[in-house]
Parts: structure tokens; C-alpha cells; sequence
């Protein structure tokens, strides 16, 4: 019975590792090819309409995902100049909670809050422009004005764009051109592109 038993284990072995291997060679030799870009040294590789790449600080590799390759978001204008005193362990991430659409002032909210804390090591802190909404009434009220704070505004109309000024970023775009912005701007601080 013994012998039967480890006879058993070890045809089950042989099925599962016959399935591993046709599964990766399907994948490395098969099927539909991934889109892939190199840029300034980065490997990128886009999955279901997201770019991945790998960037790592100090001993740690994360897996960084964007909606826009860098060659996508490389003609983007930046203008402006940001003061040292931006570079604090907390920023808020403003935006004005009726004037666009919602949905994508948060998709962009999100995807940047993310990268800035999980592989840059800032905390994010969601704020509001002005309180007019339920959105609002528990979440602080900064704007670029306020003074001794680290703000970054995320506006939903014209075209994409960054402006730095003293403590503030603006991102701005209509629509998903939004990511645009803050895809360009995540690069930049990544050292992914200058």
C-alpha cells in the first residue's frame, strides 16, 4: 500500500508540473504579445491599459503602475519653480469638490496619494478647495494660499499641465487627460524623467 500511496503523490507531482510548464511557455511563447517600452533605462510593460515598471529605493523594489507611459507624458509642460520648504513628510491633495467630475478627481486623487505614500514615503492628506459638499465637512479646507503647507491641487478643465509655485503644485486636465498630469509629475519625482 505504501509503495502505491508515493506511487500516487508522485504522478500528481508530474501532472502539476506538466501544467506549470505548458502555462509558462504559454505565456513566454504564445498567446498575445505584451506591449513594452524601454525609457531612460525603466522596462515598462503595459497590462490591461496600465504601464508597470519596476523602481527601487534603497534595498526595496516596488512595482510602480501608471495610465500613461512615460513617452505619452513626456511633452507635458511643467512651469514654475516649487520653494524647499515644499518638500515636508505631509502634503495635501486639494481639489474642488463640484467643479468637475468627481469620479475622476478621485481616480486621480487616489493613484497619486498612493505613490506618494507607499514608495516616496510622504504622507498625503485628502483636503478640500472650499467646504460646499457632505464630501467636505469633516475633511481640512487648504488651498495653495495657505500659508506653511505643502498643497497640491488637482483641477478638472484645460489641458493637462503642472504649475509650481512656492509650496503649491497644480495639476490639471479635462477628463483622464487629469492623469496625464499627475502621471508626469510621479515620474518626475520617481527620477524617471527630469
Amino acid at each position: 500500500m505504501k509503495k502505491d500511496h508515493s506511487f500516487l503523490v508522485y504522478f500528481i507531482v508530474f501532472v502539476l508540473a506538466g501544467f506549470i510548464v505548458f502555462f509558462v511557455a504559454s505565456i513566454f511563447f504564445g498567446g498575445e504579445k505584451m506591449e513594452t517600452i524601454e525609457y531612460d533605462f525603466f522596462e515598462f510593460v503595459k497590462i490591461d491599459n496600465i504601464w508597470y515598471t519596476e523602481w527601487q529605493k534603497d534595498n526595496t523594489v516596488y512595482t510602480v503602475s501608471m495610465r500613461y507611459n512615460p513617452q505619452e507624458v513626456e511633452d507635458l509642460p511643467i512651469v514654475g519653480n516649487l520653494s524647499s520648504s515644499f518638500n515636508r513628510q505631509e502634503v495635501y491633495v486639494s481639489f474642488h469638490p463640484t467643479e468637475g467630475n468627481f469620479t475622476v478627481l478621485s481616480l486621480a486623487a487616489g493613484e497619486l496619494s498612493l505613490n506618494m505614500f507607499r514608495a516616496l514615503g510622504v504622507k498625503p492628506i485628502a483636503a478640500c478647495l472650499i467646504n460646499n459638499t457632505e464630501v467636505c465637512s469633516d475633511m481640512p479646507i487648504v488651498a495653495c494660499e495657505d500659508e506653511g503647507k505643502s498643497v497640491i491641487t488637482i483641477i478638472d478643465k484645460g489641458d493637462p499641465g503642472i504649475a509650481l509655485r512656492g509650496e503649491c503644485i497644480r495639476l490639471q486636465g479635462e477628463g483622464m487627460d487629469l492623469l496625464k498630469s499627475v502621471d508626469r509629475l510621479l515620474y518626475q519625482w520617481y527620477g524617471i524623467m527630469k
